[in-house]
Formats: structure tokens, sequence, C-alpha cells
């Protein structure tokens, strides 16, 4: 059985920089599916980073979906 694990990042800061993201996107099941980060900046960096990811503006939509 193969299956696809969905991740939500909340925030963009160093820790899912340096370390979730790019573990998330090494792994064979996983996906980073969307990222949530209250900075625009960072956002536009984070959805650069991980083409096909859905961004939010905040954490609270984020949580919805």
């Amino acid at each position: 059985m193969s299956s696809v694990v969905n991740w939500g990042i909340l925030g963009y800061a160093r820790i899912a920089r340096m370390q979730a993201i790019p573990a998330i996107l090494a792994a064979g099941n996983s996906r980073v599916h969307a990222i949530a980060s209250r900075d625009a900046g960072k956002l536009a960096e984070a959805c650069a980073q991980v083409p096909g990811a859905i961004g939010y503006n905040n954490y609270a939509e984020i949580i919805k979906h």
C-alpha cells in the first residue's frame, strides 16, 4: 500500500527552512501541502522553496483546511 502524507507547516522560521521542509521533501512518502506565515516576504520565499504548496497568510486558515 502506497500513500502520501500531506504536511502543513506553521511558520517559516529557521527550523522549518533548514530542517523540517528539507526532511519532508526528502521522504519518499511525504509532501508539503501547505505553508502558513504571517510575514508576506517569508511566505513568498517558502512557496518558492516548495513549488505547488498552498500558501496561507494566517495560521487559522491553514488549520481550517
